[in-house]
């Protein structure tokens, strides 16, 4: 008989969820090593084919890969806390506010100069608290005190992928561009962090890069993105195409479609995500499926905005296109779903 194979975990006794079976359910064990499974072994013998340093004994219990939260924003939880609620009417980010106070907010939100070290302490059990629901990994679409996120990331073991948001120009009310950083200081900040992330030992934390919206990214800032993200290989997000009005106040600035402006840089991709992407064109899915650019879906924070991907059929017709969808809350920390939430909200719409 074999030496039995060497991992760090067993799991057994337990009902794995795996696709791959008729019916999404298979008995078999579960061997993890290095943080990594390595095999999910339906063999009757399998307690035996394994030496973990560690065995759990599921008794009966599912057990499933971690879930994947596409799209939230950590340092949220930094806010000042208010009860829920329910709304009576527009708000800023639910049909109430202009790109312009949109803009607006989301630049004095990015660049709160806070202490990394209160950031790890808030943002820790928010991770703690998604992990107690499934969620072992996380995609931020844009936050203040980064450093203080991927500190927490390493404390609770919750993978984070976490980066630069960038931006350089905001609107004016009249829908006039405004410059508010240059675009080299702000490509050159975004590179040093992430050559500090590069040089750390792998582990937990992805390093990648958020955009704002292109809208306010000046041609420069978008140029610049592209040659930054050949040189480190990064993934990179932009929140865009969220309602009609939004889309058209970006076209009235910049003078042409955001999807143009995009591909004109090499920006679309593999390594690029659409972020909402709900008010789109057949032209943009086109787009988007023949450059394999992938889109995130937010149900249920995008109900309780009032846009989103369900808009305009969106979903539908990505799915039709063979766009690949990744699922998201973008919930303020404070209000966090399941995986199995989000999987139950996408399959309603």
């Amino acid at each position: 008989m074999p030496e039995p194979t060497p991992c760090d975990l067993l799991i057994t006794g337990g009902t794995v969820l795996d696709l791959d079976g008729a019916d999404g359910r298979i008995d078999a064990a579960v061997a993890v090593t290095d943080g990594i499974v390595v095999a999910v072994d339906p063999a009757p013998d399998a307690t035996t084919r394994w030496a973990p340093q560690r065995h759990i004994d599921a008794d009966g219990a599912y057990v499933a890969s971690g879930f994947v939260d596409g799209h939230i924003h950590l340092s949220a939880v930094l806010g000042s806390a208010q009860p829920y609620a329910r709304a009576s009417g527009p708000s800023l980010f639910g049909g109430a506010g202009s790109t312009a106070d949109i803009g607006r907010a989301l630049h004095q939100f990015l660049l709160m100069p806070v202490p990394a070290d209160i950031v790890e302490a808030a943002v820790a059990p928010v991770l703690a608290a998604l992990a107690a629901g499934g969620t072992t990994a996380v995609i931020d679409a844009g936050s203040a005190g980064i450093d203080g996120i991927a500190a927490a990331a390493r404390r609770i073991g919750v993978r984070v992928a976490v980066g630069p948001s960038v931006h350089d120009v905001l609107l004016g009310d009249a829908g006039e561009v405004l410059r508010v950083a240059d675009a080299g200081s702000v490509l050159g900040a975004a590179e040093d962090w992430l050559t500090r992330q590069q040089n750390t030992p792998a582990g937990l934390v992805e390093p990648v890069l958020t955009v704002t919206e292109p809208t306010f990214c000046s041609d420069d800032l978008l140029a610049g993105l592209a040659g930054l993200i050949d040189r480190t290989g990064v993934a990179v997000s932009f929140h865009s195409h969220e309602t009609s009005k939004s889309v058209a106040d970006h076209d009235n600035a910049h003078g042409r479609a955001a999807i143009d402006r995009l591909a004109e840089c090499g920006l679309l991709g593999p390594r690029c995500t659409l972020m909402h992407a709900g008010s789109v064109s057949d032209r943009d899915i086109e787009m988007i499926a023949a450059t394999r650019t992938c889109v995130n879906v937010n149900p249920l924070g995008n109900g309780m905005l009032g846009f989103g991907a369900a808009a305009e059929r969106a979903i539908a017709r990505y799915l039709d296109a063979g766009v690949r969808l990744v699922l998201g809350s973008d919930y303020t920390p404070s209000m966090i779903p399941t995986g199995f939430d989000l999987v139950r909200a996408a399959l309603m719409l």
